[in-house]
């Protein structure tokens, strides 16, 4: 079973954008995100919160 296709849309912390190594060119888009802020990408819409 694939998880990374053509058409999937990663979200990761910032901190973590060097680490996903060539898996990226594999995917749609990959989006990186901050804690506290609100986003919208491909119609879903969410807020990150500071890890505790």
């Amino acid at each position: 079973m694939k998880v990374v296709g053509e058409s999937t849309v990663l979200i990761i912390p910032e901190k973590m954008e060097g680490k996903i190594g060539g898996v990226s060119g594999r995917m749609r888009k990959v989006v990186t995100v901050k804690p506290g802020m609100f986003y919208e990408t491909d119609g879903l819409e969410f807020d990150t919160v500071p890890a505790l």
